[in-house]
């Protein structure tokens, strides 16, 4: 598994020197983030007890080599419209790519998918409101049917939560917590950024129940 998360950082460290985004007005952030993905299953075996069923090859429940290959890119632009205390208050969002593409493979078959996300393209402004939430407003492009997607990111970054919170010196450390790499990462906004595609509905006779099992969304199924 390798994560590509080209971030660069500067900071000039002295004697109790705060690490800190800089959000004053104007500026222009641009964040972009990359996930490549290999998982293979290269041995599958089964007992009932204690004997090995005869699935009749490579089908369903059978023992072939299967893949999965998954890439996932995003990039956004945020400008800072107003800040309050050194955080924003309001900001202008611009995505730019917002994509994901697979392959899998099970023994000798194989499928490929690519799809563009819902954000790709979009402007919008983000305010937080009088009661301290985040509201949204399509400037540019077309609203996604899942609203919820134009308020899945923070106003903030997601390395702000790799800072520390006390002042630092020069050779100063300290530990980092799970959720906070999560959010680095940004999968912890899988499931809302990278949506599961919808699932055929089972037909009166045949089809299968729920559809085909992929990638997309939140867990990645395999």
């Amino acid at each position: 598994m390798r994560f590509l998360l080209p971030f660069v950082a500067a900071a000039l460290v002295v004697p109790g020197t705060e690490l800190r985004t800089d959000y004053a007005p104007d500026r222009t952030l641009t964040v972009t983030s990359a996930l490549e993905l290999e998982l293979a299953t290269t041995r599958f075996e089964l007992t009932i007890d204690g004997q090995t069923p005869d699935f009749g090859g490579e089908g369903r429940g059978g023992r072939g080599e299967r893949s999965l290959e998954l890439r996932r890119a995003t990039t956004r632009t945020d400008r800072i419209v107003a800040s309050v205390e050194g955080g924003p208050e309001k900001i202008e969002r611009t995505f730019g790519a917002c994509e994901e593409s697979s392959e899998t493979r099970m023994g000798e078959s194989g499928d490929s998918s690519a799809r563009e996300l819902p954000l790709a393209g979009l402007r919008v402004a983000l305010t937080v409101d009088a009661d301290g939430d985040l509201a949204a407003e399509v400037l540019e492009g077309e609203e996604p049917d899942a609203t919820e997607l134009l308020t899945a990111i923070p106003l903030t970054l997601s390395l702000d939560a790799l800072l520390p919170e006390a002042s630092v010196t020069d050779g100063y450390t300290w530990d980092l917590q799970e959720d906070a790499i999560r959010g680095a990462l940004l999968l912890a906004f899988d499931e809302t950024l990278y949506p599961r595609p919808e699932r055929p509905e089972r037909g009166e006779r045949g089809g299968r129940r729920g559809g085909r099992r992929g990638p997309g969304g939140g867990g990645i199924e395999f």
